[in-house]
């Protein structure tokens, strides 16, 4: 339970960044979540969209919904439908194709939960709490198996993509800095 907070607990936290995370669909739901990231820190994941049988349109329409409510916020994509996330871009979304390392971010997301990293408002995020406890391991293949993992990759993406461009942005800060102080 201590993953888990209100609306209300929400709205007392201030954030310092939004940004989405978008896994496609058709017959396997098709998701976006939308993340905070708290002054304190943490990650907290605010609202999702989990719909079957939605077309693009809807998707651009939610996404500029999201847009419109928390500014222009990246929204990382998952690049198994590039023309989803072209169709995104066209219509102004700043849609970013989604670092899809597996290991990586099961284990990135994995170590925020267990470090108590991640907060999740639980009444916004219905899918989520279906997804969390079913969600599985193939012992044999060493990857989670394709159930019940909608949320969880959007997730993932959203996690491990905001995370390296941050950690790498940071480098790159600190790199233009030492050159400019001429160390």
């Amino acid at each position: 339970k201590i993953h888990t907070m209100t609306q209300d607990e929400l709205k007392q936290i201030p954030m310092k960044q939004y940004f989405a995370g978008v896994d496609w669909g058709y017959e396997h739901h098709g998701v976006i979540v939308v993340f905070g990231m708290g002054y304190d820190d943490r990650f907290y994941l605010i609202e999702e969209h989990a719909k079957q049988h939605v077309f693009i349109e809807d998707w651009v329409r939610i996404a500029h919904d999201i847009k419109a409510r928390y500014g222009d916020i990246p929204f990382y994509c998952d690049s198994a439908r590039s023309e989803h996330v072209a169709k995104f871009d066209e219509e102004g979304i700043n849609a970013i194709f989604a670092d899809k390392r597996i290991m990586r971010g099961v284990e990135l997301v994995a170590h925020y939960y267990k470090n108590n990293r991640i907060r999740i408002v639980y009444d916004a995020c219905p899918r989520f709490a279906s997804e969390i406890y079913n969600y599985a391991w193939d012992t044999k293949k060493d990857l989670p198996i394709k159930e019940y993992d909608d949320v969880m990759d959007a997730m993932r993406y959203a996690l491990l993509t905001f995370v390296e461009t941050f950690e790498q942005r940071s480098v790159e800060d600190e790199i233009d800095l030492i050159q400019q102080l001429g160390i």
